[in-house]
C-alpha cells in the first residue's frame, strides 16, 4: 500500500499535499530497502512457532491492518484523493474475510458451506473494488488533463482553449432562452512595460496575482456569466491571453453600470510582492449575437474596440461601425509605416529655439515627419502612438537618430554654436543597451554629445527602473543632456525630474497657449518656471504664438522659447540658411490660440 501511494503521479494539489503530510517512507528507509528480506525471514520463523501462536499473531496483525487501512483511507479521502474510497472498500472486504476465516480456525464460527465461502467471496469483492479504483483513477487523470488543458496555469482561470471549445456550448444554452449578451474585453496594456522593468517571469507573476485579485472581487458581481470547470468550481473571468481578459455580461441593458463597477475594481491599486501595482487597461465591448455570431468574430470586434481607446476618450469603447472603419485605417497605416521605416522614407524638420532674454538662436528641436505616397502627409500625433503600440517605435527612433547624426556630421555648422533636441519615446529608455547605441552612433559620426538634448515624455514608466537609470547615467556620462518634454500634462512625475538628472524642463504648449485667457494656466506656468530656477535647470516654453505670451514669459524670466510666433518648423536646408544670416528675423506674428 505504501509503495502504491509513493508511485502515484501528483495530478492535483490536494493529493500532493496529502502525500507530503502522510510521510511515506523514503527510498533509503529500512522498509523500502530490506522489506522483502524481512518478510522471507518472517515466513521462515513461522515454521518454528506453534500454530496457535501464529494464529494469535495473525489475528492481531489483521486487526492492526484494519485500523491502519481505515486511518490511511479516511485521511486520504479527506485530503482530496477520492479514488481511495474504492481501495478502502477492497481492503475492508479482504481483511473482514481474513478475520472471519480466523474465527473459523479458532472454532468460534462453525465450518459450513457459507463460512467456507467467506474468504473467496471477500477476495472477489476485493478484486472488484480494485477494478473500480483503477477506473476511477483513470477518470480522475482524464479530468485533471482536461482541467489543465482549459485553464490558465498561473491563475486557474479558464483559458483560450476554454473560450473556443467549451464556451460555445454555454452560448447555445443561452440562445435557447433568446438572451443577448455582451462580451467585455480587458486589455492589460502595461504588461510590456512590466516585462521590460521586472523581466518576463516576474511580470507574469505580478500580472497573474493581480488578475486573481480582480476575479476574487468579480465573484460578488451579479449579471455575469459563470464558467463551470471539470473540478466542479465556477469562474467569472477568462484569461484569453497573457494580457487579455474576458467577462460576459448577461444583462447588456446595464452594461454602463457594470463597466463602471469594473473600472472601480481595476483602478484599485494593490500591493503585490512588495510592488505597488495598478493595472493600466483598456476595455472594449461587443454584443452577441448582433455584433458577432461566433466567438472569434465577437473577440475580434471587442479587441478592435479596446484598441480604439485613447487617453482623451477614457478607457472604454464600444464596438461600432466607425470603430471598425478606423481600425481598418490603422492597420493600413501600420503596414505603410512599417514599409517606409524599412526604406528610411521618413524625414525631419527643425523648429528653432530662442533665448528669450536676447532673442539669440540657441538651437532647434528635431521633428519627425512622414509623407506617404498613398496617404500624403501624416501627423506625428497619429503615427507615433501606433508605432509605440506595435513596437515600431524602436526602429523609428534608431532611424531618426542615424539621420540626424549623419546630417549634423555633414553640416558641422548646425551644431557649432547651437544644439539640437531629439525626441525619443519613453519605451526607448526601457531598452537595455539604448544608451550604448547612442554613444556608439555619436562617436561614429565624430560629433560631440554635449551638442544634443534627449527629450522624453511619459516618464511615469520609469519609476524605480534599473534599466532606465543605467541608460540615463550612460547618456549623462557621455555628455548628452536630458529634457522632460510636455511637462505638466499626461503622466510626468516630479520624482523623475531628480531621477533623470534633468537638464531641461519643457512646459507643455497647453499651458503656454492659454496664458492670456486662463488664470490657472498662468499660475501653473509661472510655478514651473520658478521650479526650474530652484532646481537650476533650463526652462523651455513651447507653443509661443503671440507677442503677449512672449512678453509674459520674458517677464517671468523663462529662459528658452519656441513656437509659431518665433519660428515655424523648417527643413534642415532652411535651418542652415537661418544660421548663416547675420540678423535673425522672427516669423510674422501668428495667433493660433
Amino acid at each position: 500500500m505504501l509503495g502504491y501511494f509513493s508511485d502515484l503521479p501528483c495530478n492535483s494539489f490536494k493529493k500532493c499535499k496529502f502525500l507530503q503530510e502522510v510521510q511515506i517512507p523514503s527510498r533509503k528507509s529500512l522498509i523500502r530497502q530490506y522489506g522483502d528480506v524481512l518478510f522471507i525471514t518472517f515466513l521462515v520463523a513461522t515454521q518454528f512457532i506453534s500454530v496457535k501462536s501464529s494464529a494469535l499473531f495473525f489475528a492481531g496483525l489483521e486487526l492492526f491492518m484494519l485500523i491502519i487501512c481505515l486511518y490511511w483511507g479516511i485521511k486520504a479521502y479527506l485530503k482530496g484523493f477520492t479514488a481511495v474510497r474504492f481501495y478502502l472498500f477492497s481492503w475492508l472486504f479482504l481483511i473482514a474475510g481474513s478475520i472471519l476465516n480466523t474465527l473459523i480456525f479458532w472454532k468460534i464460527l462453525p465450518i459450513n458451506l457459507i463460512t467456507e465461502s467467506i474468504l473467496p467471496i471477500a477476495c472477489i469483492l476485493q478484486l472488484l473494488g480494485f477494478s473500480f479504483a483503477f477506473a476511477d483513477k483513470a477518470k480522475h487523470i482524464e479530468q485533471n488533463r482536461l482541467l489543465h488543458a482549459i485553464t490558465d496555469i498561473t491563475t486557474g482561470l479558464p483559458n483560450r482553449a476554454y473560450y473556443f471549445d467549451q464556451l460555445p456550448k454555454l452560448l447555445k444554452e443561452s440562445d435557447k432562452d433568446a438572451h443577448e449578451l455582451a462580451l467585455i474585453m480587458i486589455d492589460m496594456s502595461n504588461h510590456q512595460t512590466l516585462s521590460q522593468a521586472l523581466g518576463p517571469v516576474k511580470a507574469d507573476s505580478v500580472i497573474g496575482e493581480a488578475i486573481s485579485n480582480i476575479h476574487h472581487q468579480l465573484i460578488k458581481f451579479t449579471g455575469l456569466m459563470s464558467f463551470p470547470l471539470p473540478n466542479k468550481s465556477t469562474k467569472k473571468l477568462i484569461r484569453l491571453t497573457a494580457t487579455h481578459l474576458v467577462v460576459i455580461s448577461t444583462e447588456p441593458t446595464y452594461l454602463k453600470e457594470l463597466i463602471r463597477d469594473l473600472q472601480r475594481v481595476l483602478d484599485n491599486p494593490t500591493q503585490l510582492d512588495r510592488i505597488h501595482f495598478r493595472p493600466q487597461y483598456k476595455i472594449g465591448t461587443a454584443l452577441y449575437p448582433s455584433q458577432g455570431h461566433d466567438l472569434n468574430t465577437l473577440y475580434k470586434n471587442a479587441l478592435t474596440a479596446s484598441q480604439s481607446v485613447t487617453y482623451s476618450s477614457g478607457n472604454w469603447a464600444a464596438f461600432t461601425d466607425n470603430v471598425k472603419n478606423n481600425h481598418a485605417h490603422q492597420l493600413n497605416l501600420i503596414t505603410l509605416l512599417t514599409n517606409d521605416i524599412e526604406h528610411e522614407k521618413l524625414y525631419f524638420d527643425i523648429q528653432p529655439q530662442v533665448n528669450l532674454t536676447n532673442q539669440s538662436l540657441v538651437g532647434g528641436e528635431v521633428l519627425i515627419r512622414w509623407h506617404n505616397q498613398y496617404l500624403g502627409q501624416v501627423s506625428p500625433s497619429e503615427f507615433i502612438p501606433l508605432a509605440e503600440q506595435t513596437g515600431l517605435i524602436y526602429k523609428l527612433t534608431d532611424m531618426l537618430i542615424e539621420k540626424v547624426f549623419s546630417w549634423a556630421s555633414a553640416n558641422p555648422q548646425a551644431v557649432a554654436n547651437q544644439y539640437l533636441s531629439i525626441n525619443i519615446s519613453a519605451l526607448d529608455l526601457l531598452q537595455e543597451g539604448f544608451a550604448r547605441r547612442m554613444v556608439t552612433s555619436v562617436t561614429k559620426h565624430q560629433l560631440e554629445a554635449q551638442k544634443f538634448t534627449i527629450e522624453i515624455t511619459e516618464t511615469s514608466v520609469f519609476d524605480n527602473n534599473t534599466i532606465v537609470h543605467n541608460n540615463v547615467k550612460q547618456l549623462h556620462n557621455a555628455g548628452f543632456k536630458i529634457a522632460i518634454d510636455d511637462f505638466g500634462v499626461g503622466y510626468s512625475s516630479m520624482q523623475n525630474i531628480v531621477a533623470l538628472e534633468t537638464d531641461e524642463l519643457k512646459i507643455d504648449q497647453f499651458f503656454v497657449m492659454n496664458l492670456l485667457n486662463d488664470p490657472q494656466s498662468q499660475i501653473l506656468c509661472r510655478n514651473m518656471i520658478d521650479l526650474s530656477k530652484a532646481l537650476d535647470i533650463t526652462s523651455v516654453a513651447e507653443g509661443i504664438e503671440s507677442e503677449g505670451i512672449l512678453q509674459l514669459l520674458r517677464q517671468w524670466r523663462c529662459q528658452i522659447g519656441q513656437g509659431y510666433h518665433l519660428y515655424r518648423p523648417m527643413t534642415p536646408v532652411e535651418y542652415l540658411a537661418l544660421l548663416a544670416e547675420k540678423d535673425l528675423p522672427l516669423s510674422e506674428p501668428v495667433n493660433r490660440a
